[in-house]
């Protein structure tokens, strides 16, 4: 199976269908050390990813466990929680794992917890993220 050709396809595709997104890496010290619960803290120095994004709807199923989409780090908790999922295409894009929030093109933000790698072979074809508000 030729995946530089699915890879290429699938970027095609949310290029053309997506919605204007940024993904950011946020630092790992939270915002306020005296209110650790507020979450991370700044955008890292060269930690932000333009790209296209397609949301799904939100009853998408996504597979858990090691059914899961090759880089698999979400529980089913999590998945249970997630507001919104965005597939981001994965060809020419960094590793997106590190990545803890997005703004869309409307200006909201919404944090990333967790996110999937579909890598079938070695190439990575299509990121999953779920959002939570």
């Amino acid at each position: 199976m030729d995946y530089n050709k699915i890879a290429l396809n699938v970027k095609r595709l949310i290029a053309e269908n997506g919605r204007d997104i940024t993904l950011y890496k946020l630092s790992k010290t939270t915002a306020d050390p005296n209110k650790p619960w507020k979450g991370p803290g700044t955008p890292v120095p060269g930690g932000a990813y333009a790209t296209k994004g397609v949301f799904a709807v939100p009853a998408t199923s996504i597979p858990t466990e090691s059914r899961g989409l090759a880089f698999d780090w979400v529980s089913k908790d999590l998945l249970s929680q997630a507001r919104h999922v965005i597939l981001v295409a994965a060809l020419d894009a960094p590793d997106l794992r590190d990545y803890t929030s997005f703004v869309d093109e409307d200006g909201k933000s919404q944090g990333i917890i967790w996110g999937q790698l579909l890598k079938p072979g070695s190439v990575g074809l299509l990121y999953v993220f779920g959002t939570l508000e």
